[in-house]
């Protein structure tokens, strides 16, 4: 799927924001998820186990686009083709900086700039300005009209999760395989699946369901997301502990409602240990 081209609504996006007395713009926060919600910095999943766990069959790859770390290491563990989707197209911005500055960083020079991203806008970030130039039109578009605001600084700081950063030898993995943006659908999870073309190996969901209450809401996007893999394929419909056992029943029931395509079940990080990190996969049978 070739890169689409998105052009941000600047007078939306700015009414999401409000400027304080210093000039600096933070998002209202009228909605957790919205069009132009701040993205997370680094991601407070363990994808680097995630996508691990189908590095030999994932070759054609759609996930979340988050903080932009689950394309980045489905990328570093194999993906030749993945596609991102986002509601937020703050997710985009940070996801296009990132892999301009793995192009053009050292690991040495990555990681502090990570942390400056989170701290101030992007109006204070010569190295990112000087990016721009590099980087898909319509996201340079968003953050030179952007400029004040605070897009990248969602919830904790980058300590919380510093753990989920690459290491110097994966990012020299990283460097060597990520040379063009990824492929983003700025979309939410419920009207994505009218924007894809094809199957793939393995979709991602990321934590996304983590928020939705209602059983038949699960079940249907698990059945239409499930029909965009190929046979075989497998989908990480959810990624935690605390969320899946909320949802224990709806995907026990989803496994006897989708038994005739698909197997449904749980795979934990570290067996024979309580409270470890989980993620409920289905896997498309027929």
């Amino acid at each position: 799927m070739k890169q689409n081209i998105h052009t941000p609504n600047i007078k939306d996006a700015r009414a999401e924001f409000m400027t304080l007395r210093n000039g600096v713009a933070v998002h209202k926060q009228t909605d957790m998820f919205s069009p132009y919600s701040p993205a997370w910095l680094i991601t407070n999943e363990d994808i680097r186990w995630v996508s691990g766990t189908t590095s030999d069959e994932a070759k054609r790859v759609l996930t979340v686009c988050g903080s932009g770390d689950h394309p980045i290491f489905y990328a570093m563990n194999g993906a030749q083709n993945v596609d991102t989707f986002d509601l937020s197209f703050c997710a985009k911005a940070l996801m296009d900086i990132k892999t301009t500055a793995i192009q053009k960083m050292s690991y040495e020079e990555y990681v502090p700039f990570l942390y400056d991203l989170y701290y101030k806008t992007p109006d204070e970030l010569p190295t990112l300005q000087r990016m721009l130039g590099d980087m898909p039109r319509d996201t340079a578009y968003f953050i030179k009209n952007m400029g004040n605001c605070m897009m990248f600084s969602h919830a904790c700081n980058p300590d919380s999760y510093k753990e989920h950063l690459p290491t110097a030898r994966e990012y020299a993995q990283i460097q060597r395989k990520i040379h063009k943006p990824f492929n983003f659908i700025w979309s939410d999870l419920c009207q994505v699946n009218t924007k894809l073309t094809g199957e793939y190996d393995v979709i991602n969901l990321s934590n996304i369901l983590d928020y939705i209450q209602k059983p038949e809401t699960v079940h249907n996007i698990l059945e239409t997301m499930g029909k965009r893999l190929r046979p075989g394929g497998w989908m990480i419909a959810q990624n935690g502990y605390f969320g899946i056992s909320k949802h224990h029943n709806t995907y026990y029931t989803a496994s006897k409602k989708f038994e005739s395509w698909a197997r449904i079940g749980t795979l934990p990080k570290e067996k024979n240990k309580a409270n470890t990190e989980l993620i409920a996969v289905l896997q498309r049978v027929r």
